[in-house]
């Protein structure tokens, strides 16, 4: 690399480091560091990057000998840098010259790592291009503050089975890129991962339920401390309206509370709910309709998985709560079908000089294959749902990583034994627009290695989006079982790592 306008980076890289260091990774990581850092990643142009004082500062500290298009260029560059190796960042800018052709070997002996480690001659064609790229759509929540998102895709092999059916009772299916394909519904998986042993043990205490039964939980509640049964029923309805209309009483089950909303109500709600229902007992005046529902519901509280998967409350929907969690359907990544199995059942006190026949013929249906399974959590939604309890966002993410990887629908379980585990994960945290990689099985995998050929189509795509687009992520990590590479609680730690320890 020659000319009078790169003398510059090949003298002043030490200075550099210790700007970057100063300024973009300082020890301990300081929020104005990491606010420095996202503007300048979102930066689509110069004078957006020019100005930031400390971008001034570096040119004054290089002796303003920088055009400001390729200072602009290498601040940017620098915002994506994560850590440093011994003083090869400083060699880069100032020492010797570096070749297009010269890749960066590896984190751990490589030049340093930009997101997920580029390479030599991406720095040399930032500098030569000038201007930062524009990195994709920058998400922001309304001020200037970039939303974080965790994004996971994971490949997961089933073996012959009916997780989840149709109205026929037959596996769902999809068609996608002309061909037919099996599927598993958004609100399976979803249920899965709630009923799964990282849930439901992980985040013991924070977790809602989804019910029409609110009303009879009250009344049996009232009813033990010794309310009168008619009476009970009539506080227990009247409290049940705050989470939505009840049904007429059932002439059967005269008893019998059912609210038409199937609601999802948090251990905090339910709580405000039966300690208002005590009051009333007594003989304390129950508030208007209106008023009870702001006594007891909750907009954002300790529930996880509500702030997860978000509710609607049509009656009062100031108390609806969007979900920080979005879950797609999972597909198979190659063509796809049901088949049928016929079967037949003994009779096992029937002679064969009696019959020699079953007793019972039935027909059941089921699928086998790799699905790809997309997942995307707003990581700062999920924390103002939780009421900004980030140690909790934390944990719920945990359970989250955990559940996605191992937690299945159980349609026909008994009758399959199906218990599947992720094959492959890849989860990626950014600031950039999300964006699911179904598309790279839009061609249906083919050949008889059908995983390792759904793994290389996933990470064609990725890599081929990020080159249209820019990076999707700043960091990510990869689970692939196959190739002996990572660890569920590397990607565990890794999801977690979306929101910050303190704040």
């Amino acid at each position: 690399m020659t000319g009078d306008a790169d003398k510059p980076y090949k003298s002043g890289g030490a200075i550099i480091l210790g700007w970057w260091r100063a300024n973009l990774r300082p020890d301990p990581d300081i929020g104005p560091a990491r606010g420095l850092r996202a503007r300048l990643r979102r930066a689509v142009h110069v004078v957006d990057v020019l100005a930031e004082p400390q971008v001034i500062a570096l040119h004054d500290a290089l002796g303003r000998r920088h055009d400001p298009v390729r200072l602009a260029a290498l601040a940017s560059l620098l915002a994506a840098v994560e850590r440093h190796e011994d003083r090869r960042i400083a060699r880069a800018f100032g020492g010797a010259a570096c070749r297009p052709r010269q890749q960066c070997r590896s984190p751990g002996r490589g030049l340093f790592e930009v997101g997920r480690t580029r390479s030599r001659s991406l720095v040399l064609r930032l500098f030569r291009q000038g201007a930062p790229r524009c990195t994709g759509c920058r998400v922001r929540d309304g001020g200037n503050r970039v939303t974080t998102f965790l994004q996971f895709h994971l490949l997961t092999v089933y073996p012959p089975s009916n997780p989840n059916r149709d109205d026929q009772g037959r596996p769902k299916e999809a068609h996608f890129g002309g061909t037919p394909r099996l599927r598993l519904s958004s609100q399976s998986i979803k249920r899965a991962v709630r009923m799964s042993a990282p849930f439901q043990e992980g985040l013991a205490g924070h977790l809602a339920q989804r019910t029409k039964l609110i009303g009879n939980v009250i009344r049996e509640h009232l009813e033990k401390q010794g309310l009168a049964a008619d009476k009970a029923r009539k506080v227990a309805e009247d409290v049940a309206k705050a989470f939505g209309k009840i049904e007429a009483q059932d002439k059967k089950r005269p008893a019998w509370i059912q609210g038409t909303t199937l609601a999802f109500i948090s251990p905090e709600e339910r709580a405000l709910a039966l300690g208002l229902a005590e009051k009333a007992a007594v003989g304390e005046a129950l508030p208007s309709d209106k008023d009870l529902a702001k006594i007891v519901l909750r907009s954002a509280d300790g529930a996880v998985d509500i702030a997860m998967f978000g509710r609607m409350l049509a009656d009062n929907p100031d108390f609806s709560r969007e979900a920080a969690v979005q879950v797609g359907h999972a597909i198979t990544t190659h063509r796809a079908e049901a088949e049928d199995d016929f079967f037949t059942a003994v009779d096992d006190l029937k002679t064969r000089e009696e019959d020699a026949g079953g007793a019972h013929l039935g027909e059941h249906a089921f699928g086998s294959g790799v699905y790809y399974l997309y997942a995307c959590v707003n990581c700062d939604l999920l924390v103002e749902n939780l009421q900004n309890d980030t140690a909790l966002a934390r944990k719920g993410l945990e359970a989250l990583a955990r559940a996605l990887a191992t937690a299945t629908p159980k349609g026909k379980q008994n009758s399959h034994a199906h218990h599947p585990r992720a094959a492959y994960i890849r989860a990626e945290i950014g600031s950039a627009a999300p964006r699911d990689l179904t598309g790279a099985f839009l061609k249906a995998v083919t050949g008889e290695h059908v995983l390792a050929a759904s793994v290389l189509a996933l990470e064609d795509m990725a890599g081929r989006i990020d080159a249209a687009y820019g990076p999707a992520a700043e960091r990510d990590a990869v689970m692939d079982v196959v190739a002996g590479k990572g660890t569920l609680d590397a990607i565990v730690a890794f999801a977690a790592s979306a929101v910050p320890q303190h704040g």
